[in-house]
């Protein structure tokens, strides 16, 4: 459980009151901090996110536009879009997201590794493993799937998405990931898209 869930579960009024009843050891708590990117508070969080986007350490069409409205109307109105826009980063054990999904849902349905350009490498210890882990299972339901769908109509559109995000993880596992937060796929297509550009269907869409 997280401190947040432990403190609504036991009511207790503040978060600090957790680590009296926790009696982690320092090895608990250093492997811990090793392991993954612990965030006590969505403070915590949203720092980190908009510290990546003023260094350009987190990159993408956020980092972008904060960085010609600083150039071009300053710092008052840069940090102002920073606060409305930049208020999002979910951090997994296959990397991180920072599609805000009070705005919307993700159209992939989590499907970071069809090439979605809001997933970054958080570079913990932890995440190579989990991706490796995830690339063997990938590869062995790739195998079961070439002899279940054989002559299946539909079969070789399930293959070739699954493919798809195999080579997608294999091409990130090729490269370096513990250099600390980086863009997994920065040719990738954002989540969100204007109505202006999507493709409506002759029934209403309401």
């Amino acid at each position: 459980m997280s401190n947040v869930q432990q403190a609504l579960a036991l009511g207790r009024k503040s978060l600090d009151q957790n680590s009296f009843y926790q009696h982690t050891s320092i090895e608990e708590n250093t492997a811990a901090h090793h392991e993954f990117l612990a965030f006590n508070s969505h403070h915590e969080r949203i720092d980190f996110l908009h510290a990546g986007i003023r260094s350009r350490h987190i990159q993408g069409a956020l980092t972008d536009s904060y960085h010609a409205l600083l150039a071009d109307k300053g710092t008052v109105t840069a940090e102002v879009f920073l606060t409305v826009h930049a208020t999002a980063l979910h951090v997994t054990p296959f990397g991180g997201c920072i599609h805000d999904f009070s705005q919307a849902p993700c159209p992939k349905h989590l499907q970071c590794w069809n090439g979605c350009s809001h997933l970054y490498l958080m570079g913990t210890p932890s995440e190579r493993a989990n991706l490796e882990r995830q690339a063997e299972s990938l590869t062995t339901a790739i195998t079961i799937m070439r002899d279940a769908s054989a002559g299946e109509a539909g079969g070789d559109v399930w293959l070739a998405d699954q493919e798809n995000k195999l080579n997608n993880l294999k091409s990130v596992l090729a490269r370096e990931t513990n250099l600390g937060m980086q863009r997994v796929f920065p040719d990738g297509h954002p989540m969100t898209i204007a109505d202006t550009d999507k493709r409506h269907s002759s029934v209403s869409d309401d």
